[in-house]
């Protein structure tokens, strides 16, 4: 299951065995883009586009994905794809994305976009794939403790940079 930049979602079930528990989380990521991005905000937004609303978009994905899990105790990791070992490796070496990344935050390049968002490609050699849907979940994690538990739904009307701003994450151009 998927989302297109146009707004399009598919589920292929084609080359799987569909299984509900999973669908049901991946449906909460993938609703949760549609929200963000169908509002008033990511139309006047000026980062939308960019590789940093595309962290800020994954990790509201992710933690929501994280919230809905929380019945099937599901861990940060598992609302990203992530083993407890790949999530434990990104925050031994946090710093060491947030440099990765850095650069790359108002690029809207798709090989840029790519490398912090792809299953495929890594921020750094030795770290998991989708170094960005990391980053920003640690953003929304930041958020959250700033603000208080249900606080994370704030994120699906503001502008990315007051998201980064008002999560106090030192993730910073």
């Amino acid at each position: 299951m998927g989302g297109f930049p146009d707004g399009t979602m598919l589920a292929d079930f084609s080359q799987m065995v569909p299984d509900s528990s999973a669908l049901a989380l991946k449906l909460v990521h993938e609703l949760t883009h549609e929200v963000s991005g169908a509002g008033a905000v990511g139309r006047i937004d000026p980062d939308t586009g960019t590789v940093l609303s595309r962290i800020v978009s994954e990790g509201l994905a992710c933690y929501a994905t994280y919230v809905y899990g929380t019945a099937r105790r599901l861990t940060p990791a598992q609302a990203l794809g992530y083993s407890e070992e790949e999530w434990a490796w990104a925050v031994a070496h946090e710093s060491d994305m947030i440099a990765a990344v850095k650069p790359r935050l108002g690029s809207r390049d798709r090989a840029d976009l790519n490398r912090v968002a792809s299953r495929s490609e890594r921020l750094l050699d030795l770290g998991p794939t989708a170094g960005g849907y990391w980053l920003g979940f640690r953003i929304v994690q930041a958020y959250v403790k700033e603000h208080g538990p249900a606080s994370w739904t704030d994120l699906l009307n503001l502008p990315v940079r007051d998201v980064l701003m008002r999560s106090g994450y030192s993730l910073r151009e």
